[in-house]
């Protein structure tokens, strides 16, 4: 870690990464890739992807060693949360779950701490039903 903070960069040496790379795999995928990811699967299997699951589906097909073996992929989000995105990709614009149908509708709650660690220890000890700080802490 000393390292890292040193100099923003961790030497991790041949032996290293060749071991690391026999179990991990990298990937990235842009816009483009992603949008075509939720199309490829939607068209597929009718299932509509939010732009970060696909990202992690596109990514999981890149680097799949070995098509026998399952390959899982959870979704993050729900595609309502990025209705442009997707609308862009499959050209229909997902609606929100019926659960949450009236979310923009409903009101808006919150509460405004003063900074300070004590008393946001104490606000979410309470609201997860303990009780001071130390609870908390």
């Amino acid at each position: 870690m000393a390292e890292l903070r040193a100099e923003g960069r961790v030497e991790t040496g041949d032996t290293r990464l060749a071991t690391v790379t026999e179990v991990f795999d990298g990937h990235s995928v842009d816009d483009d890739g992603t949008r075509a990811e939720i199309r490829r699967t939607y068209e597929a299997t009718g299932v509509v992807l939010d732009p970060h699951t696909a990202v992690g589906v596109a990514a999981a097909r890149a680097v799949r060693r070995d098509p026998d073996v399952p390959m899982v992929c959870l979704a993050t989000a729900h595609p309502a949360k990025f209705p442009d995105a997707v609308e862009q990709a499959i050209g229909i614009r997902p609606a929100l779950p019926d659960h949450l149908a009236d979310l923009l509708d409903r009101p808006e709650r919150f509460d405004t701490l003063p900074l300070d660690q004590a008393v946001l220890q104490d606000y979410v000890a309470a609201a997860v039903g303990a009780t001071g700080a130390a609870a908390a802490g």
